[in-house]
């Protein structure tokens, strides 16, 4: 909850700060970063940027689901 609240608040700041302008970049860092909250916050960057958002949300979640149980059993045998 707290990376879904922080990343459009403070999403904006950090783009400006490390001149991040491309819709690329924008839109991976709140799909991955901030979830839902961050495509939300993707509209006011253009529709590029919120179809770059919800895939980069949804590999992240995939990825997780595959790769997390298996450092578990990596590490944990």
């Amino acid at each position: 909850m707290i990376a879904g609240l922080t990343g459009p608040v403070f999403g904006p700041y950090i783009f400006n700060w490390f001149r991040i302008n491309n819709f690329l970049g924008r839109g991976i860092a709140l799909g991955s970063a901030s979830h839902a909250i961050g495509i939300a916050k993707a509209f006011e960057y253009g529709e590029q940027t919120v179809s770059i958002s919800s895939v980069a949300m949804t590999l992240s979640a995939l990825s997780g689901s595959v790769f997390a149980p298996l450092i578990v059993w990596l590490f944990y045998l």
